[in-house]
């Protein structure tokens, strides 16, 4: 049987004082796990500050790429989305040249987390303590009081004859986008993004997945999407569907979601059908009230709305999406589709 190891008793191998963070970066020797047998890892290694500043740095923080956001999530200038590298915030933001730059959410003059927002756009990046103002780059183009106040006759305070801008910007990560993919490394030092992930985990990356959806969707021109809407582009969570007539003579207003809007838009286009519009809910939850109130305003003359789907009305997003459309829209919003069923398929192409 394999001898138990009381998790709180130290072997003579690791007799040592744990050393706090800063006795680790200066290269104090760390608590070392050298007993016998593997069965129980001692409870020391989960919480000794040390070891997790050491796990910080190697995985995060030197020789490593992070994932940090997507280019779509920052499309215009200005543009910025906080996310974190480890424990330290860092900033995802597209310049004004469209470069995309990442620096840490972290003031260079008393450290404070300047940015307090998920996302946004910004013209720049001000720090609230003392106003100090960066760039979209991440460099610092201006400090109050820089030269001083001029009172009764003498300068008082401001910063030193000496001190540059260019020495107190923001903290920058190097950066790299593969597919669409931002990454950042707090290393300038690491390898190139490609070489850090090899030429296996490259293929699999820019190779192009299996999607959930049904094959006439996958053969279907209608639903394919440039290259550029993945890139330049933004995921949008509702489309209003192209109209077949002027606005204004739009009568019925026809929600839904997913494969049966090509359906529908096919029937319109073969029916020749012009006073009814057709939006997309591609996004149910949560649900963007003000995108489908922004959509159906387009329509002022509209006075029926209907919620149409595939799936059986006890099945399908007609629960829970129905009453909702009725609240925001102050108006009665009918269903179309199949009863409501115990199978989730008729069972014959005919009746489908």
């Amino acid at each position: 049987m394999t001898e138990a190891i009381n998790p709180n008793v130290l072997t003579p191998a690791t007799e040592m004082p744990s050393p706090d963070c800063d006795a680790a970066a200066a290269g104090q020797p760390l608590r070392r796990w050298d007993a016998a047998g593997s069965s129980c890892i001692p409870y020391w290694a989960y919480t000794d500050e040390a070891v997790y500043q050491r796990e910080l740095e190697r995985f995060f923080y030197q020789g490593h790429w992070c994932y940090v956001g997507l280019e779509a999530e920052i499309p215009n200038a200005g543009d910025f989305k906080r996310t974190k590298v480890g424990e330290r915030s860092v900033i995802l933001i597209r310049d004004k040249d469209g470069g995309i730059n990442v620096v840490e959410n972290r003031c260079a003059h008393r450290g404070v987390a300047f940015c307090r927002e998920r996302q946004g756009n910004r013209t720049e990046l001000v720090c609230p303590y003392h106003q100090w103002n960066y760039s979209l780059k991440g460099d610092l183009v201006g400090v109050p009081f820089r030269r001083g106040l001029k009172q009764d006759g003498r300068t008082v305070g401001g910063m030193p004859a000496d001190f540059d801008l260019k020495e107190h910007g923001l903290t920058k990560l190097k950066v790299a986008a593969r597919g669409g993919a931002v990454f950042a490394s707090f290393d300038h030092k690491v390898a190139p993004l490609d070489e850090y992930l090899g030429p296996t985990i490259c293929k699999y990356f820019d190779r192009v997945f299996d999607i959930m959806t049904p094959k006439s969707m996958l053969r279907l021109e209608a639903a394919g999407s440039k290259l550029e809407d993945f890139t330049a582009d933004r995921f949008h969570e509702i489309l209003p569907g192209p109209l077949a007539d002027k606005a204004e003579r739009i009568k019925r207003v026809i929600f839904c979601s997913g494969k049966i809007y090509y359906d529908l838009l096919k029937f319109r286009e073969e029916n020749s059908i012009t006073s009814a519009a057709i939006i997309r809910v591609e996004q149910l939850y949560p649900l963007h009230e003000e995108a489908i109130k922004a959509a159906v305003a387009q329509f002022p003359n509209a006075n029926a709305f209907v919620w149409c789907q595939e799936e059986s009305q006890n099945m399908g997003a007609w629960s829970f999406i129905g009453w909702q459309l009725r609240r925001m829209l102050n108006t009665s919003v009918w269903y179309t589709g199949r009863a409501a069923s115990a199978s989730p398929a008729v069972g014959a192409l005919g009746l489908h």
